[in-house]
């Protein structure tokens, strides 16, 4: 197990919408063996900005100029080599409060590599503030000075700053572990606020559903819960800050409703990102590996919660979009949910497997049941059409017209099928 101290020098924002850049990185491990602490190796690397050229007050805070990154590595370069450093042992990331953090959060989406390594991230600061009881959060040197560790070196520098932060972690880990863990203090401390501050918007909620004539029905128990579930993060991109709740069927189609199977928390920008639309649409333009693979989970999160399987689910989502409804249609005191009046009038797809490969050619067993009967189908696919899947089926007994677009739909939006080809013309 290796515990891994990070720290970071950025170029200073001017605005709100700066990317703070990051220009240097350091980080040194210290492996646990057998309950004994020992430094390990260290990476230290300077980095070339992509996007924003070193401004003075960079430069008057940390030494650095534009001439000394000059040669330097960009910084998906740079990551690569420290993914390399960092191996495949096990470990956990430390760094002095949650600033460091948020940054390379920020700088891994800025350059398209994914951010499922920062789990799980610890917080010194947070730990060594509740450990001393302090109403206020402890800065570094004031730690160190508290620890009887003098600072030698410049103090906007990250490879001087993890040399003292491995100093200190050694003699605080056994504490902040121990019987009074304050490691999990701080978690559950973090946690609380972000419960508590979803968990008020509840109301507000179940307050829009009831004007839209749809299914109202969320405690904040049952929201606890499944925020406990995705550890207090965005569903998708694991981010602890700026959380919402959102309709995975939104609202406005006169659908879903607020109940636990289409509520979860999603980051805000995203929210606002997904708006109103089919959100297997909007998925299909998201290139973020990391979101692509939390977006199966929550897929099957939701399904779960409804009591179906993973592709009724979708079956159900698309259905929705294909039959919309006004306030007006919405029968008044209807507290049915939109799966039931999906189960009375769609076809039931059960599952769409996609199971060989011919040349060009991909093949699905598609099960489906409706009015009671099941039928399995055997499904040809081409992958040449950038469109819509077309379905063309032969000697069934229970498919009508408006079946065939239900299956094409479910068929491109399926598990199985993102994994072989996002593009298929398909025929029977």
């Amino acid at each position: 197990m290796n515990h891994v101290l990070i720290d970071l020098e950025w170029i200073v924002p001017t605005s709100s919408d700066d990317l703070p850049e990051i220009i240097e990185i350091a980080a040194a491990k210290v492996k646990d063996v057998d309950g004994m602490l020992m430094k390990g190796e260290q990476f230290h690397q300077f980095i070339r900005p992509s996007y924003r050229k070193i401004n003075d007050k960079t430069t008057d805070l940390t030494g650095v100029k534009r001439h000394d990154l000059s040669f330097t590595q960009i910084f998906p370069k740079v990551m690569s080599r420290f993914f390399q450093w960092l191996g495949k042992e096990k470990y956990t990331l430390y760094s002095w409060g949650q600033q460091d953090q948020k940054v390379l959060e920020q700088n891994c989406i800025a350059h398209g590599i994914g951010t499922g390594w920062l789990k799980p991230y610890m917080d010194l600061q947070s730990a060594f503030t509740l450990a001393n009881r302090a109403k206020r959060a402890i800065g570094f040197q004031r730690a160190l000075q508290m620890s009887g560790i003098s600072y030698e070196g410049k103090r906007h520098s990250a490879v001087t700053h993890v040399e003292h932060a491995c100093q200190f972690f050694m003699k605080y880990f056994p504490t902040f572990t121990g019987k009074e863990n304050q490691f999990a203090k701080a978690r559950s401390a973090r946690a609380g606020k972000k419960r508590n501050s979803l968990l008020a918007k509840i109301p507000y909620h179940l307050s829009r559903s009831r004007e839209k004539g749809l299914y109202s029905k969320l405690t904040a128990s049952q929201f606890g819960k499944l925020l406990m579930d995705f550890d207090y993060s965005c569903a998708l991109t694991g981010k602890k800050t700026n959380l919402s709740i959102d309709h995975f069927i939104p609202l406005g189609i006169g659908h879903g409703g607020t109940y636990i199977g289409n509520v979860y928390p999603l980051d805000k920008q995203l929210n606002g990102l997904k708006a109103d639309q089919n959100p297997f649409e909007w998925i299909a333009s998201v290139n973020d590996p990391g979101i692509i693979a939390n977006w199966e989970r929550l897929i099957d999160v939701l399904a779960a919660h409804n009591g179906l399987q993973t592709g009724e689910f979708i079956n159900y989502v698309l259905w929705c979009f294909d039959n919309p409804r006004t306030r007006e249609e919405i029968r008044p005191n209807d507290d049915l949910l939109s799966i039931k009046l999906w189960k009375r009038k769609a076809v039931q797809i059960k599952e769409a497997r996609y199971y060989t490969r011919r040349g060009s050619s991909l093949f699905f067993k598609v099960t489906i049941e409706k009015e009671g009967e099941r039928e399995n189908l055997r499904v040809k696919c081409a992958a040449d059409e950038p469109d819509m899947p077309k379905i063309v089926i032969q000697r069934s007994s229970l498919i009508t017209e408006r079946d065939i677009d239900d299956i094409a739909r479910f068929i491109k939006y399926s598990h199985s099928f993102t994994q072989v080809t996002k593009k298929l013309f398909v025929t029977i």
